[in-house]
């Protein structure tokens, strides 16, 4: 970003709704997962959560490459996330349980 959209992301309040789990950064290992899921019919309801489960171990873990990075980059100051959307019932109080804890 340049000039006027650089300015305007720096006075202002970025906040990103859209993702679950941050930037888009896949490892070889999700994308071998994401690939096995695709294989065996799994739904995108799974590819989500195992995606989401994958990375937010590789945080915890500090071993997730370009994370921070990409959010830095992006100006993102704010993320919120969508709550108990995935699973075997979506919406329902134990996806939302099991968001929470994660």
């Amino acid at each position: 970003m340049t000039g006027r959209s650089d300015e305007l992301r720096r006075d202002s309040l970025v906040v990103d709704t859209c993702s679950q789990f941050g930037p888009s950064t896949y490892t070889p290992e999700m994308l071998a997962r994401l690939d096995e899921l695709a294989s065996t019919g799994g739904s995108p309801s799974e590819a989500v959560l195992a995606m989401e489960g994958m990375a937010l171990d590789r945080l915890v873990r500090d071993d997730h490459p370009g994370f921070w990075e990409g959010w830095d980059e992006a100006g993102v100051d704010v993320v919120n996330l969508t709550i108990g959307a995935f699973g075997e019932r979506p919406w329902s109080y134990e996806n939302a349980v099991r968001d929470l804890a994660r």
